[in-house]
């Protein structure tokens, strides 16, 4: 297991506190399940109403959040969708589930926090809206059950036919409209701890993110076979205070993931090639083998101003039963509210 230095990563990328680091602020709260979270703390759909694919402009879901039913714990959503018959005339579909969390080793092979699905009913032969009221015929669609599984930056996955079928990928409007993914990472953060004995934490240092270009080295990265996570190629690269290029986050708008990586050699994530990087013709990194044995951290908008932070082992051949620190939960919030800056 890859520990010293990476537990700094750690620290600010959500796995452990820096010993001997002071905090702002430590009190009570409820005791939680290992391994289980309470909401608020564990990855969660993005909080948005609208959704759409931006390949397919014209068309989309409002997506709500209600409370949950009686018997149930996690909320119940529905979601309508506006679009369009064979014909091209307006038509709609509309289903409702109990929101079902992952577990956490789907979650970390596929970023999918939540999902919920329901049979997908549609609506036809209403009235117009100036004309007398007419009840419209509503029943099941000739879609069967539909379902929206949630991805960690603020994307879900639409599928129909009993879940055999994906047909678009829906991102939260204002993300597309307003406050890109890539805007929303960058800005002053606060690092908090939820221990499930019943203590919440909050550091009291600032950790800034911020977008740093891309080494040259990342177009030669290597990992061992038994891998999960390596940062996509079309990746934006973020990071947070002075850690720097080894310990970037990836932002991969087209997978609709944000994952955490270590590329640092002192701590045993990896190993890397020296050669010649050019300019005074100083012998630098030219790439980089990744460890299994290494961290990665997954992350989730869970709204606006709330990234949650979850850390794995990046090793695939292992279940993973649990997140890395099953007593924790950690989250960055952040300082100034996106509408203030």
């Amino acid at each position: 297991m890859v520990t010293s230095k990476n537990v700094v990563f750690g620290a600010l990328l959500g796995l452990s506190l820096l010993s001997g680091q002071s905090l702002a602020e430590t009190y009570t709260a409820p005791t939680w399940p290992l391994g289980n979270p309470p909401s608020g703390w564990r990855p969660a759909p993005f909080a948005a109403g609208s959704w759409f694919d931006p390949t397919r402009s014209g068309a989309g879901w409002a997506i709500e959040k209600l409370s949950p039913l009686p018997g149930e714990t996690a909320p119940l959503y529905s979601g309508t969708v506006y679009t369009y018959d064979s014909a091209g005339k307006p038509y709609w579909l509309l289903m409702a589930g109990t929101l079902q969390y992952t577990g956490w080793d789907e979650y970390f092979r596929t970023s999918v926090s939540a999902k919920f699905g329901g049979v997908l009913n549609d609506g036809v032969n209403g009235a117009c809206p100036t004309c007398a009221y007419v009840a419209p015929n509503v029943g099941p669609s000739p879609y069967g059950t539909g379902e929206i599984r949630f991805l960690g930056a603020a994307q879900a996955d639409v599928y129909v036919n009993n879940g055999t079928a994906q047909v678009e990928r829906i991102q939260a409007s204002e993300n597309i409209l307003l406050n890109p993914v890539a805007d929303l990472l960058e800005g002053q953060w606060k690092y908090q701890i939820y221990r499930a004995s019943g203590s919440i934490e909050i550091q009291s240092d600032v950790r800034s993110i911020y977008e740093i270009a891309k080494p040259a080295w990342a177009s030669a990265i290597t990992a061992d076979a038994n891998v999960m996570h390596t940062p996509a190629p079309n990746g934006r690269w973020f990071t947070g205070s002075a850690l720097g290029v080894d310990y970037p986050i990836v932002y991969d708008a087209e997978a609709g993931t944000l994952i955490g990586y270590c590329f640092e050699v002192a701590t045993g994530c990896g190993t890397e090639t020296i050669g010649s990087t050019g300019g005074l013709g100083v012998p630098g990194r030219v790439g980089f083998h990744m460890r299994s044995s290494a961290y990665v951290h997954v992350y989730a908008l869970s709204d606006k101003d709330t990234l949650i932070d979850t850390a794995f082992v990046n090793n695939k051949a292992t279940v993973q039963n649990n997140q890395v620190s099953a007593n924790a939960a950690a989250r960055y919030r952040r300082v100034i509210p996106i509408e203030q800056q």
